[in-house]
């Protein structure tokens, strides 16, 4: 099947994560599929492309917000190339697709990679999903976000499917690591965004330090996609001189399983997520999970299975919850660990996601 894939650009985020890995997992099931950028400027994953010889269709943007171009170049490739499906990552690729392939004999895939908490008012959050009622299938890739969809925007439950983000586990070390001692690092990955609580993360740290006098060294990996946010974060950091010994920001980096190796678990406060690649990485090589009982976390971490839940938005939860952590014995971890391998092998493979995908394309061509 000719199909073509949608997103703004190819830069460190979750959804171009996800969509290099379907892509490629497609293409090596016999699907034709190409790649559409609108907005170049980020090329972090597009090596993975290139080296898969998947063709990556480019139109540049010149200036921010909306592009009447992007649709005219859009529309112009959707229909000299005749593909028979079309995805789309992310709310702005949703409504290019949506106006570009008007008229044209073309399946509309919108794939919701995010979460309604994004949005401070929900109401706003149900009008710029009402696009959604114009495609033939909408994919979340969380439990949550469907649920959502089809109680609050009224969408068709028969028009929402959930697929995980699939990983290559083959690729993945399966050897659970069975080290008795703690390192005394965390590991957060995630970009440098108030999305991603860094301050709540940091009082966290500060109550915890109160009442123990010793923190855990934290590796903070991801991009500044807010140089306020990240100013007033470090401000924080320099004046308590526990957290300026102990936070290290890493930048971006691309060899996470070294660097998750060498912690002893995955902090994660984010205020919301669809369903975070790092979350979903960390479980599949065995590492405990610190993270918000926020979306569709409940499921992958479990109740203390896989690592501990706390509130997200409560600073002393998320001390209490380092706290069990470090106080939890080696059986417990090791146990942790055994949960996530299993967990991992049966509800985030790659292989399991491409089949859903090719099951929701032999439907749309019915």
């Amino acid at each position: 099947m000719k199909i073509l894939f949608i997103i703004d650009d190819l830069g460190s985020g979750g959804a171009q994560k996800q969509l290099v890995s379907t892509v490629i997992g497609l293409s090596k099931v016999g699907h034709n599929v190409d790649v559409y950028l609108y907005n170049f400027k980020n090329k972090f994953f597009e090596k993975e492309l290139i080296k898969e010889k998947i063709n990556i269709i480019k139109n540049i943007k010149r200036k921010k917000g909306f592009s009447p171009k992007v649709i005219s170049n859009l529309r112009k490739k959707l229909k000299f190339n005749r593909y028979q499906v079309a995805v789309s990552f992310l709310n702005s690729s949703c409504m290019y697709l949506l106006v570009s392939s008007i008229g044209l004999p073309i399946k509309l895939i919108f794939a919701e990679r995010s979460s309604y908490l994004n949005f401070q008012i929900e109401l706003f959050a149900i009008l710029q999903r009402q696009l959604y009622r114009f495609a033939n299938h909408i994919v979340c890739n969380s439990e949550t976000q469907k649920n959502w969809l089809i109680d609050k925007v009224k969408i068709k439950k028969e028009k929402v499917s959930v697929i995980y983000n699939g990983y290559n586990l083959d690729k993945v070390n399966k050897k659970i690591t069975k080290k008795k001692n703690f390192t005394y690092k965390l590991i957060a990955i995630g970009r440098i965004h108030s999305e991603k609580n860094i301050i709540v993360l940091l009082n966290a740290l500060i109550d915890f330090y109160k009442r123990n006098f010793w923190i855990p060294n934290i590796l903070w990996v991801g991009r500044i996609d807010d140089p306020k946010y990240f100013k007033l974060c470090s401000s924080i950091i320099q004046k308590n001189s526990f957290l300026n010994k102990s936070w290290k920001w890493y930048g971006e980096r691309k060899n996470l399983i070294s660097l998750i190796s060498k912690t002893d678990a995955l902090i994660h406060p984010a205020s919301y997520d669809g369903l975070s690649n790092v979350v979903c990485e960390s479980i599949i090589l065995g590492h405990p999970v610190l993270a918000g009982d926020v979306c569709d976390n409940k499921y992958l971490i479990g109740r203390n299975k896989r690592g501990l839940l706390f509130k997200s938005v409560d600073s002393k939860n998320i001390s209490k919850a380092i706290d069990s952590f470090y106080k939890s014995d080696h059986k417990q971890i090791l146990k942790m660990r055994e949960n996530s391998i299993q967990y991992a092998s049966k509800s985030l493979n790659l292989t399991k996601a491409i089949k859903k995908y090719d099951h929701i394309f032999n439907l749309l061509a019915k």
